[in-house]
């Protein structure tokens, strides 16, 4: 049997983190990677979408080749705290667990504006370049276009 564990938050290219992930990226050879990681630039690779994304159907057909048995995933908070346990079905337990991720992590833009000044929060988040891309990535959609 294979079991998927792993935590679920929102994934600026993959949509949402866990389900699948643990498979692809997971313990997939590097190849497998940089072909899946390079779909991010394709539209639709975006935070908080699944459907129409093409990193993770690439990952869900990566995940059948392995055909999970179990998932087990997690909602933490701030302090590493559990928030909620979803196990079961690897897809069918990782889709609810996105919904509870979208409800307490989750927020919509009224309207688009001509700056935003975003922070990622601090150490450790700030430690790269590619945690700060995440802040960017996620601050770009209340930017009107074409300023």
């Amino acid at each position: 049997h294979i079991l998927c564990t792993g935590s679920v938050v929102h994934h600026f290219f993959a949509g949402f983190g866990g389900g699948r992930k643990a498979l692809l990226p997971g313990v997939s050879r590097y190849d497998t990677i940089r072909h899946n990681h390079s779909l991010m630039l394709e539209p639709g690779a975006v935070i908080g979408r699944l459907e129409g994304n093409p990193i993770y159907h690439d990952q869900v057909e990566g995940a059948e080749m392995c055909r999970p048995s179990f998932l087990l995933n997690v909602v933490l908070n701030e302090k590493k705290e559990f928030l909620k346990i979803f196990a079961g079905d690897y897809i069918k337990a990782h889709l609810a667990c996105c919904g509870f991720v979208n409800e307490v992590y989750g927020t919509g833009v009224e309207r688009e504006t001509d700056l935003v000044i975003a922070s990622c929060g601090g150490y450790p988040k700030d430690i790269n370049v590619y945690q700060l891309q995440k802040t960017m990535d996620n601050a770009w959609c209340a930017v009107r276009e074409g300023v």
